[in-house]
């Protein structure tokens, strides 16, 4: 059996008004026995016109500065638009440039029969068995193997890492770049008393209670994309790591409740970090407002970096009241938060949505903080 791939082409090109005359085209593509018409704006073929004039090849970078698009955008009628070996759309346009459209461009750059990205590569998953987890031995890695993994499930358990700091930096170093924070680059913490150095944060990661599903570093402008653990030290008894997939939560809420899920993808909150440092000096970083479900374009959740900022213990103080005749309106804006954020939580913390894992030294989890939440249950040392 002969399988041949099917091509789209350029069937015809007509001139049409969206706001001033023939300021935009309507192209009509054939793939296979299915034709679909296809509006395109002059300005955003202009805009998208990759000849030398327009777009620099070397740096991948547009030469416009924006400021004179529309005025570019103009053609003298339909003897300016031609097609060309059933593929290419060729515009000749007022200002004597003249570009090429190949009809695989101009699907790349719309969302005409774009498939979903989450049908294809992520896997979004409720709770993992032992046999489910994505794991890699450090002696067998492969770098191709360890994104799949980590795109497919937003995490990835790397097993036989030398159990000590240096070999742990090294291996992620070898990952990806490190972000550097006030936390620093790369460093060790634990439960035990420490004196308020350089060393020592305010934070309830430096405790031995229990840590509910959260995502880290919501308080900084660029949020961590990655978070590593390795537990050099097992606890006596707890301190399991429990993981929630942020994704598979939100689509239940977005099933169970789509009025908090809308909410919670519009509203945004902000979040804070304050830490009394040495003598009166203070440590204070808040991040601008952003919601706690992020959407793309057409509505769907954000899917290759599924952008959750979830941590109820970072949130700072939510600045919606107001006073006047529209203050009863902003009170009840806050219900109905406190009842969308309250609702996303319980699907977070339901023992059925989460996975357990047991770090043990030599074991290294990388996990997607724009996507994954991860818990802590109590430990004794």
């Amino acid at each position: 059996m002969q399988c041949r791939e099917m091509v789209t082409k350029i069937v015809s090109s007509q001139p049409i008004t969206l706001e001033e005359k023939n300021d935009a085209l309507e192209v009509l593509l054939q793939r296979g026995p299915v034709t679909k018409a296809l509006t395109i704006p002059l300005v955003w073929l202009r805009d998208h016109c990759r000849q030398p004039a327009s777009y620099n090849q070397a740096t991948n970078q547009r030469k416009s500065n924006a400021t004179n698009l529309f005025e570019c955008a103009e053609i003298d009628g339909m003897e300016s638009v031609s097609i060309t070996d059933g593929n290419k759309l060729a515009i000749r346009w007022k200002d004597g440039l003249q570009s090429q459209f190949h009809v695989s461009d101009i699907m790349e750059c719309s969302e005409l029969d774009r498939p979903p990205i989450l049908s294809n590569y992520v896997k979004s998953w409720k709770q993992l068995s032992p046999d489910e987890l994505p794991r890699i031995n450090i002696s067998g890695f492969s770098m191709k193997a360890f994104a799949d993994l980590f795109l497919k499930y937003g995490m990835v358990i790397v097993d036989g890492v030398e159990a000590n700091p240096h070999a742990t930096e090294q291996f992620c170093r070898n990952i990806a770049p490190i972000h550097n924070t006030f936390f620093g680059s790369f460093w060790v913490f634990s439960n035990e008393k420490q004196e308020k150095g350089e060393e020592y944060h305010e934070d309830t990661a430096y405790g031995n209670e229990s840590i509910g599903p959260h995502t880290d570093g919501t308080y900084f402008q660029q949020t961590p994309g990655i978070q590593v653990f390795h537990c050099l030290h097992v606890a006596e008894c707890g301190g399991d790591t429990l993981l929630v997939d942020g994704l598979y939560c939100a689509n239940q809420l977005k099933k169970g409740n789509p009025e908090a899920f809308r909410i919670l993808t519009e509203h945004k909150i902000e979040h804070n970090y304050i830490e009394v440092g040495n003598g009166d000096a203070e440590l204070y970083f808040i991040s601008k407002e952003k919601t706690t479900i992020e959407l793309d374009s057409n509505g769907n959740i954000v899917q290759i970096r599924s952008h959750f900022r979830f941590n109820p213990y970072d949130r700072a103080p939510f600045r919606i009241l107001r006073g006047g005749n529209d203050s009863a309106f902003y009170a009840r804006k806050a219900l109905k938060f406190y009842r969308a954020y309250t609702a996303f939580s319980r699907i977070c913390h339901l023992p059925e949505n989460s996975t357990t894992i047991s770090l043990r030294p030599g074991t290294v989890i990388f996990i997607d903080n724009f996507r994954i939440l991860h818990s802590r249950t109590a430990f004794t040392v």
